[in-house]
């Protein structure tokens, strides 16, 4: 039967891996990475008509209510902007409703075979990167859990291989944030924030809340990986393995 040694450290890292998995996919799903900055009179322009019933006449009238409009969005893997109608043509089918406007969204690389630019390669780059390093995040924190109730794999410390996993993922997480911004002269950052886009100049576009929380993530993935050399200290001593062996427990909390 499996033995279980637990501790202070183990729960802390256990919980943080599991955080920072979550934030760092939430952060890379979503969209607002660059977000449009709208004027007032691009806002007036973008705003959908409704059309409304009159019960009194049954008649149908058309009139130009403010509906909520979500600003183009961008980030390494999905794009996102309002739509007056929910359209499938060359859009994914993730159409979501965001307060009284359909929100419609697709892969931030759509059609970079069709219209190639010299910043597309760079971007590719960077998303697939990303995408690699949430792969290897994944399967590090099946390890998180694997590791309470296997202590060697291969003869390696089941936690140091944690460890190391967690720490390449968060290597390759930042080399992909860090080379995203190279790609900004691509044609699809370019059609949400304008002409003068480039190499870590954004345009007519603000810093969503994104970044920031994969900036989070991958701070807290680090840690993580920092944490897991402790926790294997912390739970190989020869104290933790001596009150196992002697009591018979299956598991073991180590203060």
């Amino acid at each position: 039967m499996p033995r279980i040694v637990l501790s202070w450290i183990t729960l802390i890292w256990i919980i943080l891996s599991i955080f920072s998995l979550s934030t760092i996919w939430i952060s890379l799903i979503s969209s607002p990475w660059l977000v449009r900055t709208d004027s007032a009179e691009s806002r007036l322009l973008s705003d959908c008509p409704t059309t409304t019933k009159l019960p009194s006449f049954h008649l149908t009238a058309s009139e130009n209510s403010q509906a909520s409009v979500l600003s183009p969005s961008i980030g390494p893997w999905m794009r996102c902007q309002s739509a007056c109608s929910p359209q499938t043509d060359l859009w994914s089918p993730f159409i979501q409703m965001v307060s009284d406007s359909n929100a419609r969204c697709q892969l931030a690389m759509w059609g970079f075979g069709n219209r190639p630019a010299k910043g597309n390669g760079v971007v590719w780059a960077a998303a697939g990167l990303c995408l690699f390093s949430c792969i290897f995040l994944s399967f590090s924190e099946f390890f998180v859990i694997l590791s309470l109730c296997k202590r060697e794999i291969c003869g390696r410390s089941m936690l140091s291989v944690t460890g190391s996993l967690q720490g390449f993922a968060d290597l390759l997480l930042i080399f992909g944030l860090l080379l995203w911004p190279i790609g900004w002269e691509s044609v699809t950052v370019r059609e949400v924030c304008g002409g003068a886009v480039g190499p870590y100049a954004r345009g007519n576009c603000t810093i969503g809340w994104a970044p920031i929380c994969a900036g989070v993530g991958a701070l807290l993935l680090f840690i993580c990986a920092l944490l897991a050399m402790a926790v294997d200290k912390s739970i190989t001593t020869h104290a933790a393995t001596r009150q196992m062996l002697l009591e018979g427990e299956t598991c073991v909390f180590v203060h």
